[in-house]
């Protein structure tokens, strides 16, 4: 289908040419791609299925066949009589007096806590407050930093466990003898 049409002198035979091949080769690529698209369009694969072949046997099968239910038979049972219920008194009777139970007030547990005065080396970087500044306190800085525990042992400058608390490490880590 291509077509080379032969215009008027004032146009180049060779430009009208040219283009006139390059408009015909888009369209037939065009065309192409709508073919191919349509033969190799998604199609549905069928699944196949493991339908299991039903093999004779020598004993025949049972089919249930209904019963009949008999149909009850009314009954000449005597009606209920009306039993004597006591009926309460409001006589007062003794009963103890009820004593309150004893209430269970829990003990704390002795929790060793740390004093500013134990922990020497705290605002260098001490976390654990072992008296050594090292990457055991790192480890409590990065987690305490991540997680931001409601009492951190890791805030060296005491404005809660940031980056500055971090510098505050390393200089004591770095500078630790």
């Amino acid at each position: 289908m291509c077509y080379i049409f032969i215009r008027n002198s004032f146009m180049s035979n060779k430009w009208y040419l040219t283009v006139t091949f390059k408009i015909t080769t888009i369209l037939l690529l065009i065309i192409f791609i709508i073919k191919i698209s349509d033969v190799y369009a998604a199609k549905p694969t069928p699944t196949p299925t493991n339908t299991p072949i039903p093999t004779p046997t020598s004993t025949p099968t049972l089919t249930p066949t209904p019963t009949l239910t008999p149909i009850p038979i009314p009954t000449n049972t005597p009606a209920p009589s009306a039993t004597l219920t006591p009926i309460p008194t409001l006589i007062p009777t003794d009963t103890p007096i009820p004593t309150t139970a004893p209430t269970f007030t829990p003990i704390p547990l002795d929790t060793p806590t740390v004093t500013p005065q134990s922990c020497i080396k705290l605002t260098n970087g001490d976390a654990n407050c072992d008296n050594l500044i090292n990457l055991d306190d790192f480890i409590i800085w990065k987690t305490e930093f991540i997680y931001q525990p409601a009492t951190p042992t890791a805030d060296f400058d005491g404005n809660g466990v940031g980056m500055s608390d971090f510098n505050v490490w390393q200089n004591g880590f770095i500078n630790n003898p």
